[in-house]
């Protein structure tokens, strides 16, 4: 048995945290499955909470929200391509970004029977999506303005770092923008700065809805039992290439978690948690098992953490060294449980 279970009373418990502190309306980041989370079951939760706007990576998330009857104003944070435009005629709740002058003028070419609600995407330091010249932007802002196929409704960028140093030159390059269009919705606040800065007048987050931020509820644990614990004895080994060879008798638990779950190799001597107590990882991971030395208080009917409260995303991330926002994507579970 191996199962995520997704919390959604820390969902909503994270979600008033954030708006409470920032007292603005919230854009919440659902790309990517909700960060492996189940892109349906969480849309539909926050929905229910009153996000502004849900965000997504391109047209086929949308897509599928809408399928399953979300009808909710969605976000697309990557720009289209002439295949997707199709789209645009059936689905009224899509608002654009407008990353390019290149997008304003494939979409100026279409009438999708309704104006297009669009927002600009400034590249203020990312060197990722945005409008990074000022004259392409100017040049962007003449098309789509006063333009009866579009209705300009908003303004964002994304933070680079959470440094109070870059965030001030990010917001100071950003505001410039602000002079020559009113705009009605203003968003560059993003999880790692809610803390920073109160500028504009939505706040974006992702990852702090999902708990990983020291003062958040983690929303996820995923745990599992052993399939077998079995006796080794002085100078076996365990696991491909005989990696591990224990020096006296020892008890081994096999978890069905691997490296085609999310759990890479780079954990091999990481902890798992059981009964409050963490057990060492060795041996090689495999694709779908991996080894745990434990002792006599472990039985099959043991329940395992991958994580949970006490082991946490960031304690993982810090370990193979990468940010815990790839960690909280890297779960492959199909066995979700909410909460």
């Amino acid at each position: 048995m191996l199962v995520m279970e997704i919390d959604l009373n820390n969902l909503t418990d994270n979600y008033n945290k954030i708006k409470s502190k920032t007292n603005k309306e919230i854009i919440a980041v659902v790309k990517n499955n909700a960060y492996g989370l189940g892109l349906i079951e969480i849309s539909k939760k926050l929905v229910s909470l009153g996000v502004k706007m849900l965000a997504v990576n391109d047209i086929i998330e949308a897509v599928k929200l809408r399928e399953n009857f979300i009808y909710s104003d969605v976000l697309i944070l990557n720009s289209l391509t002439f295949d997707d435009y199709s789209y645009l005629y059936r689905y009224d709740n899509i608002v654009l970004s407008i990353n390019s002058l290149e997008d304003a003028i494939n979409l100026n070419k279409y009438y999708y029977g309704r104006p297009l609600r669009v927002h600009i995407q400034i590249d203020s330091g990312m060197n990722r999506l945005g409008i990074k010249s000022w004259g392409e932007y100017l040049d962007t802002l003449n098309i789509v303005k006063n333009n009866e196929k579009f209705h300009l409704e908003g303004i964002y960028t994304h933070f680079v770092s959470s440094k109070d140093s870059l965030i001030n030159n990010q917001i100071s390059y950003f505001k410039k923008h602000l002079n020559e269009y009113h705009y009605r919705y203003i968003h560059i606040m993003n999880s790692s700065s809610i803390d920073k800065c109160d500028f504009g007048n939505l706040v974006r987050v992702g990852i702090a809805l999902y708990g990983v931020l020291p003062d958040h509820k983690q929303v996820v644990k995923i745990k599992t039992k052993p399939i077998w614990i079995k006796k080794i004895y002085p100078n076996e080994t365990i696991g491909y290439e005989q990696k591990y060879q224990v020096t006296k008798e020892s008890l081994i638990a096999l978890l069905p978690i691997g490296y085609g779950n999310g759990i890479i190799r780079s954990f091999e001597g990481f902890s798992v948690l059981a009964n409050n107590q963490k057990y060492p990882i060795i041996g090689h991971i495999c694709m779908n098992h991996m080894f745990v030395l434990v002792d006599e208080s472990i039985n099959q009917n043991t329940h395992f953490y991958i994580t949970n409260d006490t082991l946490r995303i960031e304690e993982l991330a810090n370990y193979i060294n990468t940010c815990p926002h790839q960690i909280q994507c890297m779960f492959q579970i199909e066995n979700k449980k909410y909460l």
